[in-house]
């Protein structure tokens, strides 16, 4: 695969090569190429991948992954100056994205953080971690309950139909309304509070 993407990528420059060397340590794709093919391809990708790779001039050869160093250190080895205050820069400078959308943006630039790393600096981020919603939670309001018999009232609107719940008993009282006016619905109303959802 890293080898089609190379191909892909390198398209242009490849063309003007007069012949390429290619090592790989899969024998699969080295035995792709062979002058005397073994057996039928019955792979359909394997087939693709030979069709697109006809274009170039090359010879590819298999050398087992022990002997691959050059292959195995450079796609281990990682920048020396990479740490997490610049992920935390990075963070700051994309304006705060999720970590979806970090973790796709340092796959796309092939920046060596892990999945993990991104989630431990977007948590322990403070201004974050104050404006987000999931983690900041506001303190639940406090419930004024009634003492005596009408002195407390929930009300809502369904249409044209006033809903009133007094809130000592728990009885519910429905009034139709022809119209859904604040003189209208004070006629109902005859109680020292009201709690409602919405103002009237």
């Amino acid at each position: 695969m890293a080898i089609m993407e190379c191909c892909r990528r390198y398209r242009l420059l490849l063309f003007s090569a007069v012949k390429l060397n290619i090592i790989t340590d899969q024998k699969v794709v080295s035995f792709l190429f062979n002058p005397r093919p073994i057996s039928k391809i019955r792979s359909d990708k394997l087939t693709r991948w030979r069709l697109e790779l006809y274009e170039y001039r090359f010879n590819i050869s298999y050398r087992s992954g022990p002997e691959n160093i050059a292959s195995d250190a450079l796609s281990r080895c990682l920048a020396i100056n990479t740490n997490l205050c610049t992920l935390r820069q990075l963070y700051i400078k994309l304006c705060h994205p999720g970590v979806k959308q970090l973790n796709h943006y340092c796959k796309t630039w092939n920046l060596p953080y892990i999945i993990s790393e991104i989630r431990d600096i977007i948590s322990n981020y403070q201004v974050c971690c104050e404006l987000n919603s999931k983690i900041f939670q506001p303190q639940p309001g406090q419930f004024i309950s009634s003492t005596g018999p009408w002195e407390r009232m929930a009300m809502d609107l369904k249409k044209y139909l006033l809903v009133i719940i007094e809130e000592n008993s728990g009885n519910s009282f429905a009034f139709p309304c022809s119209q859904i006016t604040s003189d209208t619905i004070i006629k109902y109303l005859f109680t020292a509070s009201i709690h409602s959802d919405r103002g009237i």
